[in-house]
Formats: C-alpha cells, structure tokens, sequence
C-alpha cells in the first residue's frame, strides 16, 4: 500500500528485520534492536492502525479521536501492530497514525505502565513479522539510557550528500593548495563569500599528497585548523568535504584519516558541543563513510544491545 509517505528513518529497521527473517542469529538480532535505537536518535515514526472514536463526518479533522487497533496471537497474548513505511501494509486499517518511536517504546516501559496489557509490539505484521516483546522494548530503552549516560563527546558527526554551499550551518570547510594570500605563510582563515548558505567559509591549506609518510599528518592537521576555528567563533555546526581526495588520495585513505581526525578532535573537545557534516559525493565516498560510522555503532551495539538483550533469538519467530 503506497498511501502513507515513507520514513526515511525506519529504512534501516526494515532491512535488519529482513536479514533476520533470512538468517534467525543472535547477531541479527542485535541489529533489528540497534536500528530500532538508532531510528528512535533520529525521531523516527512507526506508523500505527486506528480506528476513529469519533464521527470522523460531523467532527473537525483537529478534535478527532482515535483508539490504536491490536491484534491476537494463537497465545493469547494482545499486540500493538506497528509499521516501518506504507509499503509494509497490505490491508489497510480504518486510519494510520505517525508515532514517535520512543513515545511508543515509553508506554511499555513500566509493569504498570499504559500498555500493561500488552506484550509488546508486531512490527510489519502483515509482511515480515517482527515481534518486539515488552522485554526487548526494555532492553532497547536501557541500552539507549545507558548510552547517554556515558556519553563524554557531545559532538556529532553525520555523513551526508550534498554540496557544502548550499548547507545551512554556521560555517563551511574548503580546502586550498597553497595559502590564500600572496606572499603569506597562513595556513588558514576565514571568508565570508556570497552564494552559500552557511555564514562563513573556513579555508586551510591542503597541499597535494606527495606520497611520503608525512601526507597523514598533515591532513588531519587540516581538520584540526578548521574545528578549532569554528569553536574560537563560538560556532556550533560545520560542513566538511574530503579534503584528501581533492588533494589526488585515494578516496578510502582520504576518508579514514578526515573521519579519525575529526574523532581525535572531538576527543579533546569533549566540552564542546557541535555537529559536523562531511558532505559527500554518491558512490565510493559515501560509502566508505558510511562504513566508517556504521563500524563504529556496530561495536557500539555489540557492547551495550548485546548486555541488554539476554534473550533466545527463536523469539522472533511468529
């Protein structure tokens, strides 16, 4: 059914609920659990069955009341019937809510909590069944609080695609071989150019990889000029580019050494909060990013949706 807008953000939930269905691990089911937690940072939505409780004819649209449908299993037990995007529902219900993931996920997060009756969630129901029990639910919700509590680098790094100029930060990164101003050794500065959306440009010096085992170093050198600049201007939003491959590296070397350079300086920022974007081009370079950060939550996963989730994954069977 293609009525309802997708949600970009549940994508990613759709497809590890896929690959469990095809292999039932334990691993796969840490990463349903980790794209579930990783859908509910980005404010991702479930789309819910209704029923209107009021006369959807003699009521304004804004004053109308729904009750959430639920649905029986051979067990017994009652379910909430939830949705990743349209295209997961084959019969449609009375009406369809957009609901926020973690609101959702919080009605189950007590015994004697709104949805006591309930023992979980069906997502994608009438596709490739997926049931979230109360006890995943919790687990989800604990390896996310967890997560925050020991959170001690506030600045977020996101990959997206795109050009910097039309990023609507506090400032964009472009990198120069050799130094803006004739006859000046700065390494880098600040401009303020029109035709971008950001209110400045950040420049620094990125001279041509020579093929020597300096090359590193001096890259993510780049990096740290750029992030330290953006925080002397109080600024808190950044768009970077890969500098590396615009200076003749190969696009996977230029990648790791721009994503730890930026690690290390967050590292040693960790009382500055701000959000970095690297603005990438389709194909190898995004997804080589997009592997970089993907590592990353991954081990994340492992250590905190792993401890949390104690459970059989033949549960996941419906």
């Amino acid at each position: 059914m293609s009525d309802y807008t997708p949600i970009p953000e549940m994508e990613g939930v759709r497809k590890a609920i896929e690959g469990l269905r095809a292999e039932n691990s334990r691993d796969n089911m840490i990463r349903v659990l980790e794209a579930i937690r990783i859908a509910m940072m980005k404010d991702g939505m479930f789309l819910v069955p209704a029923k209107p409780q009021t006369n959807a004819l003699e009521t304004k649209a804004a004053d109308r009341q729904f009750g959430l449908l639920t649905v029986s299993t051979k067990d017994g037990k009652n379910w909430q019937p939830v949705f990743t995007s349209g295209t997961e529902v084959k019969t449609a219900p009375p009406a369809m809510l957009t609901v926020p993931i973690r609101g959702l996920l919080k009605q189950f997060e007590k015994d004697d909590g709104p949805a006591k009756e309930l023992a979980g969630l069906l997502v994608n129901f009438q596709t490739q069944v997926f049931p979230l029990s109360t006890e995943l639910i919790r687990a989800i919700l604990k390896a996310q609080d967890d997560a925050e509590k020991r959170a001690n680098v506030p600045v977020q790094v996101q990959v997206v695609r795109g050009d910097i100029h039309d990023m609507p930060v506090d400032c964009v990164a472009v990198a120069m071989d050799t130094p803006l101003y004739e006859d000046s050794d700065e390494q880098y500065g600040i401009l303020y150019p029109d035709g971008i959306k950001a209110k400045a440009a950040l420049w620094t010096v990125v001279p041509p990889n020579k093929g020597t085992v300096e090359d590193r170093s001096v890259l993510s050198a780049a990096y740290a000029r750029v992030l330290s600049l953006m925080k002397q201007n109080g600024w808190t939003s950044i768009a970077l580019t890969n500098f590396g491959a615009e200076a003749g590296w190969a696009v996977k070397d230029a990648a790791e050494t721009a994503f730890f350079a930026v690690a290390w300086w967050a590292g040693k920022n960790k009382d500055y909060r701000c959000r970095i974007y690297f603005c990438v081009e389709e194909g190898e370079e995004e997804a080589v990013f997009n592997q970089l950060v993907q590592g990353i939550q991954e081990n994340v996963a492992a250590r905190e949706a792993g401890a949390a989730a104690q459970v059989d994954p033949s549960s996941a069977n419906a």
